[in-house]
């Protein structure tokens, strides 16, 4: 019986503890580094001979093939709005990484 009760009450903490490590990781917000750029110069409005900021939106991934090797891509759409100082590229930005799988 004691055997009986050690199984149940180690059932329970693993079960709790893979709830736990579960929930965790699925509370985790990523942003990219451009997301978080753009938060940033959003939050850091310029001021100055006038009122810029820039509008990031980030667009569905992609992939590509160059020179045999597959690409894994992030896109991102770029605004720029007003005439401050801010320095701002405006259009789709795309920032690629090579990964190991081969392509023809």
């Amino acid at each position: 019986m004691k055997k009986l009760k050690l199984k149940i009450a180690m059932a329970a903490v693993v079960a709790a503890v893979a709830g736990y490590v579960t929930y965790q990781n699925q509370a985790k917000e990523v942003m990219s580094e451009l997301v978080l750029a753009n938060v940033e110069a959003l939050a850091n409005m310029e001021y100055g001979d006038g009122f810029a900021s820039v509008v990031v939106t980030e667009l569905p991934p992609s992939g590509r093939c160059k020179g045999g090797v597959w690409y894994e891509c992030e896109n991102y759409s770029s605004v720029c709005l007003g005439s401050g100082s801010l320095n701002c590229v405006q259009g789709t930005i795309r920032n690629c990484t090579p990964t190991s799988s081969r392509c023809a």
